[in-house]
């Protein structure tokens, strides 16, 4: 391979890591000229934006002093750096002062184009942070330890989503602290209905029953019918979505024959389409907290499908070890990450805690974090003395944190009453609930 001075590893060339110095000396040149430009590049950039050490060290001098309500100039810039002793990061006494002279004497740009440079600079520091990321991904595809290359390709996945998280987190304005009125005002965001006036884009619901009660066949019919058009439980046309079952429990031939004959009532729908319904069953489970090629495969899925809604679990089913509450941690962590990214609701079943006498605590079983991390926490419960005769209870183990969303009462098991569908809804409580 010809020499090109740049670095090199296994045959790749490295090129010098992406920055402009001069933008860089722009920025800086303003902030010492204009107190409004230390305002404006402080809600862009970080001081590890700056690719010179040098800068990165005047960059955060002068934020710390603007911030304490000092004035900032080349004067000051100086002694602050003298008392701190960082002036050898310019060089040293003699020329540090000279490099402030410098930028001091510098033609400094208005505080719009220093916003501009800024941004220029916050962009190079991503791509630098990318480049450092393919780099520690090709060390990983080409080490010398044996390794399955699905497993591989997930850890180099997980340094991806690294970057894709920096350059999310660049991009979003409400990342840091702003003002009230810019919070609820310029930088307003609007969640889509995915269901409407049932889930919206980033919903997280989590459904717990005992097993053989019929949850899994809930989220499915929940599924099916949003990806007809229809609301889960109401007699009322919605715009379809895309749709992702995910079986990670049941058969393969128990979860194609409930299918089938939800797919066949969903077919006599106006409009049915079967290729906005997705469907990955694997019975054995998938660790996707711990087994980092399993992480890759659903989040490789999801990118594929590009579901609105993902229903399914069981989420026991989604770790090695139930009783590890930092699995748990890992696999709410894994879909905050993809479902704040694609913008997917989420709808999960587990079970409850192993039943103690005759009491079933109806809460999620596992980490108390299940109690706190969604949006709506639901159960299916057996109907109380008040309640419809041939009901069950669609109960809550925490009140939802959304109101107003049209979440029924109590559940009845299908058929001719349900229009063939497993599950009907009520919406008239009992007394005590109204």
């Amino acid at each position: 391979m010809t020499d090109t001075g740049h670095d090199s590893w296994a045959g790749f060339d490295l090129a010098e890591p992406p920055n402009d110095t001069g933008a860089e000396r722009r920025i800086l040149s303003a902030m010492l000229t204009w107190p409004e430009a230390i305002d404006a590049v402080g809600d862009v950039l970080l001081p590890e934006h700056f690719y010179m050490p040098a800068h990165q060290v005047l960059y955060q001098t002068m934020i710390v002093m603007r911030a304490a309500g000092l004035h900032v100039d080349g004067i000051t810039v100086r002694a602050r750096l003298a008392e701190d002793g960082d002036l050898g990061a310019l060089g040293g006494h003699h020329e540090g002062a000279a490099y402030l002279v410098m930028l001091t004497d510098a033609l400094a740009e208005p505080v719009p184009a220093a916003l501009g440079s800024a941004l220029i600079v916050q962009r190079l520091a991503i791509l630098r942070r990318a480049q450092e990321v393919f780099t520690t991904a090709l060390q990983i595809l080409h080490g010398s330890d044996p390794e399955d290359p699905v497993r591989l390709v997930g850890r180099v996945t997980d340094e991806l989503d690294r970057v894709v998280a920096c350059a999310a987190d660049a991009a979003d304005p409400l990342s840091g602290a702003v003002t009230v009125q810019s919070f609820v005002t310029t930088h307003r965001e609007h969640r889509e209905p995915v269901i409407p006036r049932i889930l919206h884009e980033q919903d997280r619901l989590v459904l717990v029953a005992r097993p053989g009660e019929g949850k899994t066949t809930l989220l499915q019919q929940i599924g099916v019918r949003a990806a007809a058009g229809l609301h889960p439980f109401r007699q009322v046309r919605i715009p379809p979505a895309r749709v992702l079952i995910l079986d990670f429990e049941n058969p393969r031939d128990e979860s194609q024959d409930a299918l089938e004959r939800m797919i066949g009532l969903a077919a006599c729908e106006p409009g049915w389409d079967p290729g906005r319904l997705h469907v990955w069953s694997e019975p054995e489970g998938l660790d996707i907290a711990g087994d980092p090629a399993a992480a890759f495969r659903l989040a490789s899925e999801i990118r594929k499908v590009r579901p609105r809604l993902i229903v399914g679990g069981p989420t026991y089913k989604m770790i090695e070890d139930d009783a590890d509450r930092t699995h748990h941690a890992a696999m709410t962590r894994f879909w905050d990450r993809y479902r704040v990214r694609y913008g997917f609701a989420l709808a999960v079943e587990t079970h409850p805690p192993i039943q103690q006498g005759k009491v079933v605590a109806y809460r999620p079983a596992g980490s108390s974090r299940w109690l706190n991390w969604p949006e709506f926490g639901f159960t299916i419960e057996p109907a109380t003395k008040k309640d419809p005769a041939g009901s069950l209870r669609f109960g809550t183990f925490r009140r939802p944190r959304i109101q107003g969303r049209d979440w029924p009462r109590y559940l009845y098991r299908g058929g001719l009453f349900a229009g063939g569908w497993p599950w009907a809804a009520g919406y008239d409580g009992p007394e005590e609930d109204q």
